[in-house]
């Protein structure tokens, strides 16, 4: 092995990730290297953006590892076509996402339970340029549950907003809504007696709004202004009567007679009777909406698909009305529908274009399993007919990757070495070579883990080398390294 350190450079996922584009590859496969199909822990945020810098591209980005490996807690970006690392953090509690442009340019700014990312000391918030993160003055203490870019009065410069666990920056206490003026963070209005769950920019009939939901009772004292209440940049003002218990989303949604405001939480009875769950607020009052959901709704989504246009609610809750929906269901402006039902809590909801041409997708994450009884792991995606993995991976740990012509000289195809079963590829081995539709084992594989894999040509020919703790290869004996010749 002294005779060949080069070609045993370990080659990282994230630099052949980056390689995918050059690489002749199948554009229908999503690379999600992981134990399962899909995230390696549970999914709180899916925020689709633009990507910072010139090229703004459509991302959506989420709070978990797609990547497989260690560490297992990364902000991912899915282009529509694979996953990549935005950044490294030290916990997976991504728990929003927006762009906001501070004057030179779409930035990505990103809040959750964090304390450093990308190898920057931020607290609870930050902000990525396309090249490097920046902290946003001295963050936050508690959870930042929502970030909103928002102007306020026409013509005005918009700020970043960041609600959540009775936040506050280091030296002015300890209210649940803040904006960055630049520089700090700075109270909002007088702020709220509670938590805040969710801020979005939408207008409910009167101009944009920053509607801000959560679990507070009041905004700056003025009446009415419980779960749910509205900031116009100077000042707070109530929807009706408020709701009576906590928030956790808002909603724009057009029945057919105009757009109206909905409302997603953990509520009964809110001004009307059997409000629960899910809310609409019309001419002045909360209403019900076929009854609501048995339990709580945790994510809104105004989501057309057919030329049909429908409101999507996930959460945790077992009936949708008078039927039964478990944790997923659909609003047609009649009636309930069933989607499947989840496995577990769906916690967050995205509408998202690739701009392939593919059209709008529906992308629902949590804490889930499976979705409509088939294996989704904490992510999930739906076209408007059925549901669909954001890619299937390995069922293993992928240790090292490369690209490869097979000796041939002709299209390259992708391989993987490390801890890896046959649960999701066809047959069985160490090392997997993508072909264009599925994964398959390269020869007979190795019996013990690979962690490096390199193409060389030693003036015999081109071959593929693999390096690690394994006693034989392809039912041959190679203690620790092997290579595997042309027409595989």
């Amino acid at each position: 092995m002294a005779n060949f350190p080069a070609l045993l450079t370990r080659i990282t996922l994230g630099s052949a990730l980056a390689a995918l584009s050059h690489a002749q590859v199948s554009p229908n496969w999503i690379p999600t290297f992981g134990e399962h199909p899909g995230a390696s822990s549970p999914v709180r945020c899916l925020a689709a953006v633009r990507r910072p810098g010139p090229q703004s591209q459509p991302l959506l980005v989420a709070g978990a590892n797609f990547l497989g490996g260690q560490p297992s807690a990364w902000v991912s970006g899915w282009d529509g076509t694979r996953w990549q690392a935005l950044a490294e953090t030290t916990a997976p509690q991504l728990r929003a996402a927006i762009n906001h442009d501070f004057g030179a340019g779409r930035e990505l700014v990103v809040a959750g339970s964090f304390a450093d990312i990308g190898g920057v000391q931020a607290n609870q918030l930050a902000r990525f340029d396309g090249t490097q993160w920046r902290a946003m003055g001295n963050g936050m203490f508690g959870t930042v549950n929502s970030l909103a870019s928002f102007a306020g009065s026409p013509g005005s410069a918009p700020s970043v907003y960041a609600g959540g666990y009775m936040i506050g920056s280091f030296s002015q206490g300890t209210l649940a809504l803040r904006r960055f003026d630049g520089a700090s963070w700075v109270s909002v209005g007088g702020g709220l007696n509670g938590a805040v769950e969710v801020l979005k920019v939408l207008d409910p009939g009167s101009g944009p709004r920053l509607v801000v939901g959560g679990s507070f009772t009041s905004a700056a004292g003025v009446p009415n202004t419980r779960g749910v209440a509205l900031w116009d940049g100077a000042s707070w003002s109530a929807l009706g009567a408020g709701i009576s218990g906590t928030v956790y989303d808002v909603e724009l949604h057009d029945e057919g007679s105009g757009p109206r405001l909905f409302v997603a939480g953990d509520f009964l009875n809110s001004g009307a009777p059997f409000v629960t769950g899910v809310a609409r607020f019309n001419s002045g009052t909360w209403e019900d909406v076929g009854y609501g959901v048995g339990g709580t709704a945790f994510a809104l989504e105004s989501y057309t698909s057919g030329g049909t246009s429908s409101l999507y609610v996930g959460g945790n809750f077992t009936t949708a009305g008078l039927i039964t929906a478990s944790r997923l269901a659909r609003w047609d402006g009649t009636q309930w529908h069933d989607l499947g039902g989840a496995n577990s809590i769906v916690r967050c909801m995205e509408r998202f274009d690739p701009g392939d041409g593919s059209g709008e997708k529906l992308c629902i994450g949590g804490d889930f399993g499976a979705v409509a009884g088939v294996s989704r792991q904490f992510l999930a995606v739906y076209d408007g007919s059925q549901w669909s993995s954001a890619g299937q991976g390995l069922a293993g740990t992928a240790r090292c990757s490369t690209f490869w012509d097979g000796g041939t000289g002709g299209a390259e195809e992708l391989y993987v070495g490390g801890e890896i079963d046959a649960q999701f590829t066809t047959g069985r081995g160490q090392v997997q070579r993508w072909n264009g539709s599925q994964w398959v084992s390269v020869g007979f594989g190795t019996n013990g883990i690979v962690y490096a894999l390199q193409p060389f040509d030693d003036g015999s020919g081109p071959a593929l080398y693999a390096a690690g703790d394994f006693s034989s290869a392809g039912g041959v004996a190679a203690n620790g390294i092997a290579r595997l010749r042309q027409g595989i």
